[in-house]
């Protein structure tokens, strides 16, 4: 929405229009009149002037506050999923900044009321799809925004609503499509695939990088819409992508090219359990936490689901690894553990640390904001300057032979360019006068 209503705003005054004009249009089967009738008299009750009850009964487009593009919050707090436990706790965050409405006379105004009351009965979600390149499965935007509609009706209205995706990619033959049958097909397409995969390999570290992006949108999807991700898909990502079911030596290309996005995408099979989406046995949970853990013992934390730190998958691999009374797995978890810690401490570093806006105010913007004299002030400088300098240790960095002869090249380059420009000059001024005077004796 932001887009459209900062960068296209008559477009979008144009549909508030054209939905209001239908919405005034008394027909037989003109759902949007009928429904607005009806919200107007329960505006009405709800002691809402005439006017505005009108106005606000023929509103269809919400959105986040007037200068803001989507919830910078919102957005990380999805993908931290170490800090929210339900679903519910998502849609507070969501709704919070999602429901102010844009129609005539009350443009950008907060109606979470208004809101809630027009997206009752909402049975249809669309989306358009027009990216070539991008699909259902590799664009998390998708599960993003139209997955966060779709929780957003189920939470208020308790039914989840069908999806359709407009698919206009090609124009001339464009179909209407049910958003989760695209997103089956894409794992066919994509994540399963061994051409696919293979191509992803060829590209190194980026491929490998955009593996772990589709097993992610995964869990998008699954926190959006419960039904859309089957258990079979989980059982697929871990046969083909750890156990090497296609025999591409996988595990070792991610080694080699890319050990983070390996650790990610496994972290994300570990989440995806701990949260509830995913039930898969003690085994194949054993086997995606020993992986796990010997990547962070290995190379150290990533920072994945968003920038590391969950405590309570950490937890969650304490408790797998440290539970069966194995001395190995106890062995693996203790090499882990060090090596997380070992993270987690360069992390919170002071040098990685940004300040606080008390901190920020309390650094001086100036000398004058010193007690200090400037006097005093600019001689200590200079002796902290000296001092620092003289604990310099090192060769001299002088200019070398060729340095010193590229400098002098381009300096005679110069110099010569500069002596071109002139005789140019002084040859058109020459040109010049040459026909002024042949005019005037032509004109004799």
């Amino acid at each position: 929405l932001g887009y459209y209503r900062d960068m296209l705003p008559t477009r979008m005054k144009l549909l508030d229009k054209a939905i209001r004009l239908v919405a005034e249009t008394e027909e037989e089967a003109n759902y949007l009149f009928q429904n607005s009738q009806q919200a107007y008299q329960e505006f009405l009750k709800k002691g809402i002037e005439d006017n505005s009850a009108k106005r606000l009964s023929q509103a269809r487009i919400f959105g986040g506050p007037p200068g803001q593009f989507g919830s910078a919050g919102y957005y990380y707090l999805v993908e931290r999923s170490g800090e929210w436990d339900t679903r519910e706790d998502l849609m507070e965050t969501y709704l919070s900044f999602s429901r102010h409405v844009y129609t005539e006379g009350a443009w950008g105004e907060d109606a979470p009321d208004i809101y809630d009351r027009h997206i009752q009965g909402t049975e249809i979600l669309l989306r358009s799809w027009s990216d070539r390149t991008r699909s259902p499965l590799s664009n998390k935007y998708d599960w993003y925004k139209g997955g966060s509609l779709s929780l957003a009706i189920k939470h208020l209205t308790g039914k989840e609503p069908e999806w359709f995706l407009s698919d206009v990619r090609d124009p001339d033959n464009a179909s209407m499509v049910d958003a989760e049958a695209a997103l089956r097909q894409d794992y066919r397409v994509r994540l399963f695939n061994r051409k696919w995969i293979e191509g992803m390999m060829k590209e190194g570290y980026a491929g490998a990088d955009q593996i772990s992006v589709h097993v992610s949108n995964t869990l998008g999807w699954k926190i959006m819409r419960e039904n859309s991700v089957s258990e079979d898909i989980w059982e697929e990502i871990v046969d083909v992508y750890i156990r090497d079911k296609k025999n591409l030596h996988i595990r070792e290309w991610f080694e080699a090219e890319n050990p983070f996005a390996y650790q990610e995408m496994n972290e994300i099979l570990l989440e995806t359990v701990r949260k509830g989406y995913w039930q898969p046995g003690e085994e194949t949970l054993r086997e995606i936490a020993v992986e796990y853990a010997r990547s962070v013992a290995r190379h150290g934390e990533g920072g994945g689901l968003r920038g590391g730190g969950n405590v309570k998958l950490e937890s969650f691999v304490e408790e797998i690894l440290t539970g069966p009374g194995d001395p190995q797995l106890a062995e693996l978890f203790a090499q882990y553990d060090e090596k997380s810690r070992e993270t987690q401490e360069v992390d919170s570093s002071p040098a990685n640390t940004l300040l606080t806006s008390a901190e920020i105010e309390a650094v001086p913007d100036s000398d004058m904001q010193t007690n200090e004299p400037i006097e005093q002030k600019e001689n200590s400088t200079s002796e902290q300057t000296a001092s620092q300098t003289e604990m310099v240790e090192g060769r001299e960095l002088v200019p070398q032979d060729n340095e010193t002869k590229n400098r002098e090249n381009e300096k005679q380059v110069q110099e010569w360019l500069s002596v071109s420009a002139l005789i140019l000059f002084v040859a058109l001024l020459l040109v010049l006068l040459g026909y002024l005077r042949h005019g005037k004796n032509h004109s004799k």
